[in-house]
C-alpha cells in the first residue's frame, strides 16, 4: 500500500512541476496583447517554412528561431504553430534544401519586422501612459485652482 501511495505522490509531483516548467504565456514574452501583429498566412508561412528547414536538418536552427519568435510575441509564435503543423500533416518531406540560408534570412526578416512592431507598439503605449498623467496632473491643478477661489 505505501508504495502504490508513494507512486501517486510521485506522479502527482512530477506532472505539477512539468506543467509549471514547461508552460508558456502571453505575459511570458514581450508582446503580452493576445492579437497578432503578423498577418496570419505570413505567419502560417514562416511556420510551415519552419518545419521544412527541420525536415531538411537544420533543427538547432530550428528551435532558437522559434524561441525567438516567442519571446517577442506568444501571438504570433501560435499562428506560426499552425503552419508548422501544416508540414506535418501528411506525408511531406523537405525538397531542394539548397535552398535553407535563403528560407533563414527570410525568418531572421520576419523575426526583425515582428520585432520592430513591437518596439513601436510599446513606445506608443508608453507615450500614451504619459499623457494621460499629464493631464491628470493639469486636470488636479485646476481643480486645486477652483476649491481656492
Amino acid at each position: 500500500m505505501k508504495k502504490i501511495v508513494y507512486f501517486i505522490f510521485v506522479f502527482l509531483a512530477f506532472i505539477f512541476i512539468s506543467s509549471t516548467v514547461f508552460s508558456y504565456s502571453y505575459s511570458d514574452s514581450k508582446y503580452k496583447d493576445r492579437k497578432p501583429l503578423m498577418d496570419k498566412n505570413y505567419s502560417r508561412e514562416i511556420g510551415f517554412n519552419l518545419a521544412w528547414l527541420r525536415s531538411c536538418g537544420e533543427g538547432s536552427s530550428v528551435t532558437k528561431l522559434r524561441n525567438q519568435i516567442k519571446e517577442l510575441s506568444y501571438a504570433d509564435y501560435k499562428k506560426t504553430n499552425l503552419g508548422y503543423g501544416d508540414f506535418q500533416t501528411g506525408n511531406k518531406y523537405s525538397i531542394q534544401c539548397s535552398q535553407v540560408p535563403q528560407t533563414i534570412i527570410s525568418i531572421n526578416s520576419y523575426i526583425n519586422t515582428l520585432d520592430t512592431r513591437i518596439s513601436s507598439k510599446i513606445s506608443i503605449s508608453k507615450q500614451s501612459k504619459k499623457e494621460g498623467t499629464k493631464n491628470k496632473f493639469i486636470t488636479k491643478k485646476k481643480e486645486l485652482i477652483y476649491c481656492k477661489d
